[in-house]
């Protein structure tokens, strides 16, 4: 390690700095690591991120493989004593980020929850400071340089790192039966009870955006800020949702309905819009933005429960009952 220090003025692994997703949802690292470059990225997009979740911890996100179950990532967890010195700390990561893999840890720093995950890909060796990715107050992506002893210190030590590398497999096919039946929980799965899966009672897709508003209303005269990551989210869902599409036409889907595009990108537009109202919000605390926030969330679901079971039906009918 010594000797290669002295050869080495910093590293710096492959990832996309500016990926597909730059807010703070739990799939934008690997998003990262994987990047858009990748041969079977949309096809993974396809098959993948389609649901939108809210649980009764107040977390809303969208659903993402678990770490070490995605194809197209190599995974590597962190044992126990990975956090018993410093020196065993940074010892680990750099011998990682030589052989290519980025980190994923928790660290205790500021964000909306009081802590966040951060992605570690890069190292500079005189400066003897880390470049990590993260996220501002706003849930947009942020890169830094942090000391090295200042990102063991703020590093959660109960909770395992990730050591995680792109995996450049010859073939990964469209997981259409998946797609499917997640865009069947997202639509279908609308009921007054959170469903319970894993220990964690879930609200999904459309239930899960009628609970924010809900939230919103709750809060409504309250002269409190509002998190803005319910809505970044929601944001993001829209911009992936529409991007499934566009890939659902390339992969010779037909539909009838010829303004489903225009519709998708309708509610993209103003997603983007409730998130400049909230902040406005945020900043002078004027109602009336909380009820436009509210009425334009309610046409998006308006638009969406009449477009998810048209998609449904093409995809059951064109692709999944041929499988």
């Amino acid at each position: 390690m010594k000797h290669m220090k002295n050869k080495m003025k910093q590293i710096a692994t492959n990832i996309d700095i500016k990926p597909f997703i730059d807010t703070n949802i739990g799939a934008t690292f690997d998003i990262s690591i994987i990047r858009k470059n990748h041969p079977h990225f949309n096809n993974w997009i396809l098959s993948e991120l389609t649901l939108l979740y809210y649980d009764n911890k107040n977390n809303l996100d969208i659903h993402k493989p678990e770490y070490g179950k995605s194809q197209l990532l190599n995974t590597i967890e962190s044992d126990s004593k990975m956090y018993a010195s410093d020196c065993i700390f940074q010892q680990q990561i750099l011998e990682h980020l030589i052989t290519g893999y980025p980190c994923i840890i928790e660290t205790s720093e500021p964000s909306e929850s009081g802590t966040q995950k951060v992605l570690i890909y890069g190292y500079i060796y005189e400066k003897k400071k880390y470049l990590i990715m993260c996220f501002n107050k706003s849930g947009n992506i942020s890169h830094r340089e942090v000391d090295e002893r200042c990102l063991y210190d703020a590093a959660d030590k109960n909770i395992s790192a990730y050591f995680i590398k792109r995996n450049d497999i010859r073939e990964y096919p469209i997981n259409w039966q998946k797609l499917s039946n997640d865009l069947k929980t997202y639509y279908y799965g609308r009921r007054k009870e959170f469903i319970y899966k894993g220990g964690i009672l879930m609200l999904y897709g459309l239930d899960a955006m009628n609970r924010v508003i809900d939230i919103f209303d709750s809060l409504r005269g309250s002269n409190q800020p509002i998190d803005i990551r319910f809505l970044s989210v929601i944001y993001e869902h829209k911009k992936i949702l529409e991007y499934k599409f566009k890939l659902l036409l390339e992969n010779g889907i037909i539909f009838k309905y010829k303004n489903i595009s225009e519709k998708l990108n309708e509610n993209t537009v103003a997603l983007k819009e409730c998130l400049n109202l909230l902040i406005k919000y945020n900043t002078q605390r004027n109602q009336e933005d909380i009820a436009l926030i509210e009425e334009k969330l309610n046409k998006i679901i308006c638009i969406e429960d009449v477009i998810i079971p048209i998609i449904i039906d093409e995809i059951d009918g064109q692709r999944v009952n041929k499988i």
